[in-house]
């Protein structure tokens, strides 16, 4: 296995009701868990290694965090909410940490909600 593919990480489902947060010894059972492949997710986290961002969305659904090996869920970022989208079919209010997470659940672009709530 290698060692990327060894890295602990976390994830937080933003769209369940209590944001679900759980901790995955691989990238490989995080894959397994969110029917992910391996390979993107190691390709996002590279990408974000070198930002000043320590996690990065997925799919609109999920954050994933690369973590320590002695980090616990108390390592996870406090995500704010920037947009909060109520689905009038379900009654679901669910609150997104960036426009852009909340465009992709909506299936639209970025540009198109940003004008559209300006």
């Amino acid at each position: 296995m290698s060692e990327s593919v060894s890295k602990k990480v976390g994830v937080i489902d933003i769209i369940s009701a209590d944001k679900t947060k759980k901790i995955y010894p691989s990238i490989n059972a995080l894959a397994k868990a969110i029917d992910a492949y391996p390979t993107h997710i190691s390709s996002y986290l590279l990408r974000v290694a070198k930002t000043d961002k320590p996690y990065f969305y997925y799919r609109g659904r999920y954050v994933i965090i690369e973590l320590n090996k002695e980090d616990t869920i108390s390592a996870f970022p406090v995500l704010k909410s920037e947009v909060q989208i109520t689905y009038l079919d379900t009654g679901v209010v669910i609150d997104y940490p960036t426009l852009g997470a909340g465009a992709k659940s909506l299936g639209v672009t970025r540009k198109y909600l940003f004008n559209y709530l300006h």
